[in-house]
């Protein structure tokens, strides 16, 4: 069992590889695919399969054609596999990020553990790989980049890539439908920017949630950045007690002494919607005495 040198155990490996090198992984960050790759020989295939996802560099495309690599997309991957001549494997958590194989600052705590594989196994989990996943084309690395120049630079969740150390700036959502939040993030996604509400859009810019993300994936994206948000961090501070709705609205006028009584109040039923949608098993709401109570959810 391997948790440290990573990024040194996969260039071990790939470094072996005789005929073929596979590498399977949600995650592939340019620096630190390019620094695995060197171990590859320059005679072996090689072949990588990533998520959709938008959160790996797009610039990957173009390293994996320099190197005549077959490269993949599957938007319901979640393996991470380091595989050579169908034979032997590393397989783990490590993505293929600086965190994630151990050469960054402040590296992830990560597993992957060396196998041998049967031939049968690994061709059968290939042939299914390919069946599901679709082949990478430049097409789809301009559309990532066209919702990047739509959203913004910044990528604030990257619960798979690299860990965060920045706080988050103070945000309070604006969008009061979060059950239909995904619905515009597909529009901003497909160019359609114009069928989205200037809340809505708002609310995305301010997340940026990697590209392409399936529903589920997409909520658990939204969770992460609002368990991190210095208001509900706060408010979750706040809550140590069950608050009726008229303190929460008090608790609220010292973080936005600017908003009217009516605007607080907006902005409180908003943030509650998208804390009870995206978060509900952390929160909840009770009516005592015909007025609504929020409390945290015994962990």
């Amino acid at each position: 069992m391997l948790w440290q040198s990573l990024a040194d155990h996969v260039k071990d490996l790939l470094g072996s590889a005789r005929e073929e090198a596979l590498i399977v992984a949600p995650f592939l960050k340019l620096g630190a695919l390019e620094r695995i790759l060197d171990a590859v020989p320059k005679n072996v295939s090689l072949s990588c399969r990533e998520i959709a996802a938008g959160v790996s560099d797009v610039e990957v495309l173009l390293l994996a054609k320099s190197r005549s690599a077959d490269l993949r997309l599957l938007d319901e991957l979640h393996a991470k596999l380091y595989l050579v001549d169908n034979a032997r494997a590393l397989i783990g958590s490590a993505n293929v990020t600086s965190a994630g194989l151990g050469i960054a600052r402040r590296p992830n705590l990560e597993l992957l553990q060396l196998v041998p594989v049967e031939a049968a196994q690994a061709v059968s989990f290939l042939m299914e790989l390919r069946r599901r996943s679709r082949i990478a084309t430049q097409e789809e690395a301009n559309r990532l980049k066209k919702w990047a120049a739509i959203i913004g630079p910044r990528l604030l969740y990257e619960s798979e890539a690299q860990p965060v150390s920045e706080p988050l700036e103070d945000w309070i959502p604006r969008f009061r439908s979060p059950d239909r939040l995904y619905q515009m993030f597909k529009a901003v996604e497909s160019g359609s920017v114009d069928e989205v509400g200037e809340a809505a859009l708002a609310d995305l810019e301010w997340l940026i949630i990697p590209r392409t993300l399936p529903e589920e994936m997409f909520n658990e994206c939204v969770r992460g950045v609002l368990r991190r948000s210095p208001t509900v961090q706060d408010l979750d501070q706040f809550l140590k007690v069950p608050r009726r709705f008229g303190e929460l609205i008090a608790w609220l006028k010292s973080r936005s002494p600017q908003k009217s009584h009516d605007e607080r109040k907006g902005a409180l039923q908003t943030l509650i919607r998208w804390l009870m949608y995206f978060d509900g098993g952390r929160y909840r709401i009770d009516e005592l005495n015909y007025s609504e109570v929020l409390s945290l959810r015994p962990e």
